[in-house]
Order: structure tokens, then C-alpha cells, then sequence
């Protein structure tokens, strides 16, 4: 007889998958670490109500509903699949800094549509029994966090069918699925920041800060699953209508910093926001050796200076050095000319990130609601907006809003 399994025995693998319908097989790296789930199918019941039977006595199969939702700690790393399946555009990760070989830097950006973009998901919740979803299309997910708490994600995804027999994904293929990575929880603490101002304001930075106590992130894109005939199940979902965001942000205190909040949404005023939120320090590599007058060097070579600054700088133009040592900027990107050769500045720390960016706000229901003789707390919510142009400090940011991840995944999730 098969082993009942717990919560601590599951397997969850979620694997892009290219065919509707079509299962593929979860396997190392696939794994997904929940804390809930509710996926389920449901089969509609017609019944024969026919005039002249005293009693219901047959019923005929309807239509198949399947899907449902998942919860999770959010992850620096290991939810990549998923948040790619649900932003709709990622790409071949960047690194920052070509001497931390492990680090690199993913850009999820809106995509129109989700088309062509879903996954299998396979759960083992029975030593021999796998519960497989051909074709999941995640179009809902929801970041929440409160200070010094784990920050969680919810999905919500429209599947197929519910497969109990699958010859693709099987209690014994199950064996294969790892997980990415098992730690870097993004916990809501000290190294986060929100840093928020006028879109039409210079670009974001420290004196911006503000301090909420919590935080929701809330958004769905409207999917329609249509029934057509030689099919039992559905076709791929499609978009129906204009994706619903929305932003909370809460305070424990009603004050001054807080109040410019009702001002900004009596006069309608649009806003930009950004959220970083931070994780553990990646290994350094060794340091540069500090940087030499009147010496040649070529790309990709590093230096820092003589008096080291917290920053280290590649050659991205190769040439001669000269004399005296150049004015070394401290912004990272900015270049700068020292005889024939263009050296550009380097972080020389780095972090595991999470970064969420809004290039158009609209305040809405702010709240300082008194209940009792206790302090009184704020409550706001925002319109999360597209705008025509990015906004000073967020170039090329137009749709409502953008993620940047920072960890070590090589690839393109939705390769």
C-alpha cells in the first residue's frame, strides 16, 4: 500500500511548457517551495430534469474547471519560472561586474499579453500518486510583507485538467526534482527601502525615503478560458480587459511626513516609487590591484584607487593611463577619461536584490482612521499607471511597473 504523505514530504515542480495541453516533465531545478496550495478540478454535473420523473435520475458530465492558487515565502532566487510566466518578459541576465562571476541581473518587464507563456505543474501528495496539471497560465500574483516578516507571494492560474495517470510526470520521475535554492527568503527588515516622489521630480535617491510598517502588492490581468468543440477541456486563456494594480502601503502613525499623502491625492498628483528590498552579500573576488600611471591597459581589466573608495572601475575603452590619477566618479556606470583609456565605475559590493519600480502613481483612499484613544495609523493605497515617457531616474521604464532580481541564475527563465 502507498504511503500518505505530509506537508513536509510534498514535491512541487513547475516547468514552462511550449504546447497547451502538453505536460513536460519537472525535474532538477523545477521545484517550488510552498506553503499552501488549492489547485483542484471540478467537473459540472447536468442533470436530466426532465417533466414526468418524480426523482433526478441521471446526470451527464458538463464542463471541466480546473486551477487555483499558491502560496509562498518569496525568494531571491527559485521563483524566476514564475515570475517570468506571470510578468510575460525576461531575457538573457546581465552581470553587473564581470569579477563576481556568480551574480547576475534579471529585468521582468509587462509583456501585452501572455500568450504562449504557461506551465506544468506536477504535485506529488501521495508516495505513488502525482497530481498533474498539463497547462497552468498564472495570471494573478500578490507580494505582501510586514517589517521584520518573511515577504510572500500569492499565484492564481487557470489549468486545463487535472491529470491522476500521467506517463510524464510519475511518483518515480518526482525523485528528479530539486529545488534552485533553498534559503535567500526575502525577509521585509532594516535593508529595505521605498523611496517615493513626484514623477515629474528628479530621480529617486535617500531623501525620498518613507517608512511604511507593511506592505501589498496587488495584480491581475483579466483571463478568459473558452470551451470550443473536439476538446474537453479549455483552450488556452486569454486576455479579457485591462490588468487591475494596486499598491498599499501602511504607517503606524499619522504625522506631517505622512500627511503630504492626502495632499497629493486631493490634487491628483502622480508619483513614482521604488522598492528595494535586500538579502545577503555575494563572496567577493580578490580586489584589483590599484591603478598604475602611464600603463597600458586592455578591456575588462580592473584597477582601483590608490585611495580606495568603496569602488573599483573596468577599462571600457583600453589604452594608456596618465598623469596625474584621473578624478574617480562614485556613481556606478559613470565613465571617466584617463589618457587614451575610459575607465567606468563598479560596485565592489554586491547583494541579492529585489527591486520593484513604479513609473506612475495615483494616490488613493488614503485612510487615518481613529478608533479609540491609541495612536491613529495611515492607510493609502495607489493606482498603479503605464505612462507615455519614463520618468527622470527610470529610463526606459514606461508599463506600470518593472522587477530587478539579483541573484545566480544564469539563464533565461523563459528559454
Amino acid at each position: 500500500m502507498a504511503n500518505a504523505l505530509t506537508g513536509r514530504e510534498i514535491l512541487v515542480g513547475l516547468k514552462k511548457a511550449a504546447d497547451w495541453r502538453t505536460a513536460v516533465a519537472c525535474g532538477a531545478t523545477d521545484g517550488l517551495l510552498i506553503l499552501s496550495e488549492s489547485f483542484k478540478q471540478t467537473l459540472e454535473h447536468i442533470d436530466d430534469d426532465s417533466a414526468g420523473l418524480a426523482f433526478l435520475q441521471r446526470t451527464d458530465q458538463g464542463k471541466i474547471s480546473a486551477g487555483g492558487g499558491m502560496e509562498a515565502y518569496m525568494r531571491y532566487e527559485g521563483l524566476d519560472v514564475l515570475l517570468a510566466l506571470i510578468m510575460g518578459t525576461a531575457g538573457v541576465p546581465t552581470q553587473p561586474n564581470s569579477l563576481y562571476t556568480s551574480v547576475y541581473k534579471h529585468v521582468y518587464v509587462l509583456a501585452d499579453n501572455l500568450s504562449g507563456l504557461f506551465a506544468t505543474v506536477a504535485m506529488l501528495k501521495k508516495s505513488d500518486k502525482v497530481f498533474e496539471y498539463p497547462s497552468a497560465k498564472f495570471h494573478q500574483f500578490g507580494l505582501s510583507g510586514e517589517m521584520n516578516a518573511p515577504v510572500k507571494i500569492t499565484v492564481e492560474g487557470i489549468a486545463n485538467l487535472l491529470e491522476l495517470a500521467s506517463a510524464i510526470n510519475t511518483a518515480e520521475t518526482s525523485v528528479n526534482i530539486t529545488y534552485p535554492d533553498k534559503g535567500n527568503r526575502i525577509i521585509f527588515n532594516k535593508d529595505a527601502h521605498f523611496w517615493l516622489n513626484d514623477e515629474s521630480g528628479d530621480a529617486l535617491d535617500a531623501d525620498d525615503a518613507i517608512k511604511p510598517s507593511s506592505f501589498e502588492l496587488s495584480f491581475n490581468r483579466p483571463m478568459e478560458a473558452d470551451f470550443v468543440a473536439g476538446n474537453e477541456d479549455v483552450d488556452e486563456p486569454t486576455g479579457e480587459g485591462f490588468p487591475e494594480i494596486t499598491l498599499t502601503l501602511n504607517f503606524p502613525r499619522y504625522n506631517d511626513a505622512n500627511h503630504t499623502f492626502f495632499t497629493d491625492w486631493a490634487a491628483f498628483t502622480r508619483k513614482k516609487m521604488e522598492i528595494l528590498l535586500q538579502g545577503s552579500v555575494f563572496t567577493a573576488p580578490t580586489a584589483p590591484d590599484d591603478w598604475v600611471t602611464e600603463t597600458a591597459y586592455v578591456l575588462t581589466d580592473f584597477a582601483k584607487p590608490i585611495l580606495e573608495n568603496d569602488y573599483w572601475y573596468e577599462c571600457t575603452t583600453a589604452g594608456t593611463t596618465a598623469v596625474p590619477e584621473p578624478t574617480w566618479p562614485t556613481t556606478v556606470g559613470e565613465t571617466v577619461s584617463d589618457g587614451t583609456a575610459v575607465w567606468t565605475c563598479r560596485a565592489s559590493v554586491y547583494y541579492y536584490e529585489f527591486k520593484l519600480q513604479f513609473p506612475n502613481l495615483k494616490v488613493i483612499d488614503p485612510d487615518a482612521a481613529i478608533s479609540g484613544p491609541g495612536k491613529i495609523p495611515v492607510s493609502l493605497s495607489f493606482k498603479v499607471l503605464a505612462t507615455d515617457s519614463a520618468p527622470t531616474g527610470m529610463t526606459g521604464i514606461t508599463r506600470p511597473f518593472q522587477i530587478d532580481a539579483q541573484n545566480t541564475r544564469t539563464t533565461n527563465p523563459l528559454a
